[in-house]
């Protein structure tokens, strides 16, 4: 039960999200270099505005995770399913289209 509150926890509230408001992202700052890439979830760009978005889970974790991509107002789980990576893994997944004011998140799966 404390797993789950931890993961509900991080994919609510602890991990970023990128929305129609969120400012320049830290991905795209960082010129998607992959030691760049900040740790756990962001994105490129960060206010896609309905258009595409790539968005990275940079695993810093000494623990292998699997993650899954959400738009967090559908509730609707990217089809490039579930990614494992390995501490100090980045994995990625791209989003053709975006719906404007929606938010995306990182959760273990």
């Amino acid at each position: 039960m404390a797993a789950a509150f931890a993961v509900a926890a991080l994919a609510l509230a602890g991990a970023p999200s990128a929305s129609a408001h969120t400012p320049s992202s830290p991905a795209a700052q960082a010129g998607n270099r992959p030691n760049d890439i900040p740790c756990y979830t962001s994105f490129d760009p960060g206010d896609p505005e309905g258009g595409s978005m790539v968005q990275y889970y940079n695993n810093c974790s000494p623990e292998t995770a699997t993650v899954c991509a959400y738009d967090i107002e559908d509730n609707y789980r990217h089809s490039d399913g579930p990614k494992t990576a390995v501490h100090g893994q980045i994995v990625k997944w791209y989003w053709s289209t975006t719906t404007p004011g929606h938010h995306y998140t990182t959760r273990f799966c």
